[in-house]
């Protein structure tokens, strides 16, 4: 058997030693803001063009009522809102791509299932209308769009995608999965 020349076999060395993980900074984190008094466990975040920073408060207990709490892109507090009309159990919150609309879910009550809504909130002043509604008990979670504008909406309760369009509505069941619960 005749052997491989040395610069090939220093090449196939070299190929399996893996570089040094250059991929992310390793430093330790570094607080960006501080929630203000009377806003508890933050819940969901967004952002707005301007980097402005939105994040929703979620009291299991009930005690305190829903908040939307807004920083600057340098985490200075802008302001702290009670959104009207919602539950203390607020989490998933993005822009509507195509309309601008601040879109929140709202989780609450806990027990006995949840609200199955989604809330248009006036990210100024805390107003709020439905935006969309979901059947059945539902727990929504999380929220996005498409290209067309639609929204989806996870409901972790009854294992659905639910979809409305641009304009909201009643959600229908766009997908439904055993995978898709808690």
């Amino acid at each position: 058997m005749k052997s491989l020349p040395w610069t090939i076999v220093a090449l196939m060395l070299s190929l399996m030693i893996a570089p040094p993980a250059d991929a992310w900074i390793r430093s330790p984190a570094t607080g960006f803001a501080t929630l203000p008094a009377g806003a508890v466990n933050p819940e969901g975040i967004t952002a707005d063009a301007a980097g402005n920073i939105y994040v929703t408060t979620f009291d299991p207990t009930g005690s305190t009522p829903g908040q939307l709490v807004v920083f600057s892109a340098s985490g200075r507090l802008l302001r702290q809102v009670i959104v009207a009309q919602a539950s203390p159990q607020l989490l998933g919150i993005a822009f509507h791509p195509a309309t601008g609309d601040l879109l929140v879910i709202d989780f609450g009550p806990v027990l006995g299932g949840g609200n199955g809504r989604v809330l248009k909130v006036d990210p100024v002043s805390g107003a709020s209308s439905v935006f969309m509604t979901a059947t059945g008990g539902a727990g929504l979670n999380a929220l996005t769009f498409d290209a067309s504008g639609n929204v989806y909406v996870s409901d972790s309760f009854q294992g659905f995608i639910w979809k409305t369009g641009p304009s909201g509505g009643a959600g229908a069941v766009w997908a439904a999965s055993p995978l898709l619960f808690t």
